[in-house]
């Protein structure tokens, strides 16, 4: 049986009662204007406290060439040493996605809205709030005048940046716990022995 052959679609055709609908352009207010001016004063005000200097970014550019060839060729003497800092390097890696992992846990379940009260959840949630608002290297900082220079300090550093994205955020676990009702978390309660049922019972009759 030979294929059927498809007839091609109709061109399309406007019908003769459509109107054409002309949207006119948007009107620029006062206040857009002077939004526009305020943005480009600060802009012009803040080029000679930022120091901005492009011809100076042109004319050393080729520093920055002198400094990426230092790297090559590459010296391979001291590879012993650089394995073991590899080693290091991982190993204060998985200790700080570890810490991350376990401490948003908890975190998490404070700061959810359908499990804790208010008065939990809101200061939990500022907490995380300032932690992702305040940069790294300030993190960083403290943890070595803490802890001393050192892969402790690594590992703390580690956790403090591997808070902040949602694979491993605190933020991230209310989102799916708030989909969770209150009465599923009953199956973790211990159940009530039937002799406890029966003597308060008994003592309610009497």
């Amino acid at each position: 049986m030979p294929d059927a052959v498809q007839a091609p679609y109709p061109a399309y055709r406007p019908e003769p009662n459509m109107q054409t609908i002309t949207i006119a352009p948007p009107k620029r207010s006062w206040f857009s204007l002077l939004s526009w001016a305020v943005v480009l004063a600060v802009l012009v005000v803040s080029w000679q406290g930022a120091e901005m200097a492009p011809l100076t970014l042109i004319k050393d550019g080729g520093n920055m060439a002198t400094f990426a060839a230092d790297f090559f060729p590459p010296d391979f003497s001291q590879w012993q040493d650089y394995l073991t800092e590899m080693a290091v390097t991982l190993q204060i890696a998985v200790w700080g996605t570890a810490l991350a992992v376990v401490l948003s846990i908890p975190f998490g379940l404070m700061s959810a809205e359908n499990l804790v009260p208010w008065w939990v959840y809101q200061p939990v949630r500022r907490l995380m709030d300032a932690c992702r608002a305040i940069n790294e290297m300030v993190f960083a900082m403290l943890f070595v005048v803490a802890v001393g220079l050192g892969p402790f300090a690594g590992v703390l550093a580690c956790w403090r940046c591997l808070s902040t994205p949602p694979a491993c955020s605190p933020s991230c676990f209310p989102k799916r716990w708030k989909r969770l009702s209150p009465a599923r978390w009953k199956a973790f309660a211990p159940p009530v022995p039937t002799s406890s049922k029966r003597s308060s019972t008994a003592c309610c009759h009497r």
